[in-house]
């Protein structure tokens, strides 16, 4: 069985090696991606279909951003879709807490926390620079009630 986009990485591992900002080891991207392409096949949405370009810029995207798609980490993901000529495509997609890790790792702030507020918790905000009161009653997320849909309140 061949691996999707071998060609590709060893084609681009150089230049896109001289582009690594060297947050991210870029060998151990590749084996990631490999892995998210290999379980997307079972899927919905094949990533061996995507585009070269768009896996290309993707991993651009993480060598230059230094943005790990390492799942543990849960710092960015990958996701299927489709371009304007309806080719399959596969984008990055920074979560919080990649938002977080990148902006302290190029010291934009010092630190950040991130919490979901549910619509049952109890959740004031005194100001943009003071204490935000966040009472958290059960720890049961469905006893908490709706996280998606209407954002009830982040901080």
């Amino acid at each position: 069985m061949t691996i999707p986009f071998s060609q590709l990485f060893q084609q681009t591992f150089e230049e896109l090696n001289r582009k690594n900002t060297g947050f991210v080891d870029l060998n151990n991207e590749i084996k990631h991606l490999n892995q998210l392409i290999w379980q997307s096949r079972t899927t919905g949405f094949d990533l061996s279909n995507a585009q070269d370009y768009s896996v290309y810029n993707t991993l651009e995207s993480i060598v230059t951003l230094g943005i790990s798609i390492d799942p543990q980490k849960k710092l960015a993901f990958i996701a299927g879709e489709v371009d304007i000529y309806g080719n399959p495509v596969m984008r990055l997609h920074i979560g919080y807490r990649g938002e977080i890790a990148l902006a302290t790792q190029f010291n934009i702030i010092k630190s950040a926390s991130a919490n979901l507020v549910f619509e049952h918790d109890q959740f004031k905000s005194f100001g943009p620079n003071k204490e935000v009161e966040h009472i958290i009653t059960t720890l049961s997320s469905n006893q908490r009630g709706q996280c998606c849909g209407d954002i009830v309140g982040a901080f």
